[in-house]
């Protein structure tokens, strides 16, 4: 059966699913785009709920042409239209004080999703991109989430400013941070949250047992912490105790923290991020190839290319300043005749 055929026959066989309550809903063939990837949807519209459900039409002809049995799959069409995430759509659209209470940031790579960002408010940082989600359920299984749109942040009647700040202040309720050492990741993800406080082990301490004193940041569910690196105050925190740093982008749902002490070669640091992002990272959880840098004197988060370039400047503006010092301006002459 080719696609076209195949997306006809899913079509009737979710209609004939739908619970009899939903039998007038509309079904639609469309793209769905979402951060870093997208596919061809069979769109299930609910107008009485406001919300609408995307089944993702690549990923079940890939199991269909698989062998697999898809009646599984529609069996489960009336618990989708009728999910929690949808009613919690519908519950809480158009009121921004409960909006507010389940908003949360996420951190994608711009180069790819230059259409999406077009339609939906974001704060650009270098090559990054904060966008700003609405939590509706959290469970087990993982997330579900709805992206804050222009056109939903206009019906919500607040500004892009009002929202950054609002859900940066939420993020860290419904996802607490993480800071733990490589090793203490690696050995069963170790979570000690209150790193920053006095009761835990200090960072510091932690760091002197590692053979690469990698930082790993993130959030306690470990889905899209990869934004937790950008809650108030956690890079100056971060930076009151092991200095400036250096920070590789592993994934949308982590990044490493390198002190600068460490001295390791930029070109390293960037060759190791885009090879592991080549092998090991899938295409939808990719960050970017670049390196950054927060620089704890000035406070600012930018690449580490930039911060490299700004400090040969500023070197050698003292160079220049130090090389004026000393010499004494000629006094002026003045000569009369009477």
């Amino acid at each position: 059966m080719d696609f076209k055929t195949f997306k006809e026959e899913v079509k009737e066989n979710v209609r004939a699913h739908l619970p009899k309550e939903a039998k007038d809903v509309e079904l639609s063939f469309g793209t769905y785009q979402k951060m870093n990837y997208s596919y061809e949807a069979l769109f299930i519209n609910i107008p009485e709920k406001n919300a609408q459900v995307s089944i993702n039409l690549d990923e079940l002809y890939e199991a269909y042409k698989d062998g697999q049995d898809l009646s599984k799959f529609y069996e489960i069409i009336p618990e989708i239209v009728e999910s929690k995430e949808v009613d919690r759509a519908k519950e809480i659209s158009f009121d921004y004080e409960q909006v507010k209470s389940h908003l949360f940031i996420r951190v994608d790579r711009v180069e790819g999703n230059e259409n999406i960002l077009e339609n939906v408010p974001h704060c650009q940082m270098e090559d990054l991109a904060l966008t700003y989600h609405v939590l509706l359920n959290k469970d087990g299984e993982g997330i579900s989430k709805a992206m804050i749109t222009n056109s939903w942040l206009e019906i919500l009647g607040v500004t892009q400013e009002q929202l950054h700040q609002d859900a940066l202040n939420n993020s860290q309720k419904l996802f607490p941070l993480s800071v733990m050492t490589i090793t203490q990741a690696v050995m069963g993800g170790i979570d000690p949250t209150g790193v920053f406080a006095s009761s835990q082990e200090s960072l510091e301490e932690a760091l002197k047992d590692e053979e690469i004193p990698l930082i790993v940041v993130t959030n306690k569910t470990k889905t899209d912490g990869a934004a937790a690196l950008f809650y108030p105050e956690v890079m100056e925190q971060l930076g009151e105790k092991i200095g400036d740093f250096t920070i590789l982008p592993s994934s949308t749902h982590e990044t490493l923290i390198l002190p600068d002490s460490e001295g390791m070669p930029i070109q390293h640091l960037k060759e190791m991020v885009a090879e592991v992002n080549g092998s090991f990272v899938e295409d939808a959880d990719r960050l970017t190839d670049e390196v950054y840098h927060f620089d704890t004197k000035d406070r600012v988060f930018e690449k580490v290319d930039k911060f490299v370039a700004r400090q040969k400047e500023n070197s050698q503006k003292h160079v220049a300043e130090k090389g004026t010092e000393g010499i004494q301006k000629p006094k002026k002459s003045h000569e009369m005749s009477l």
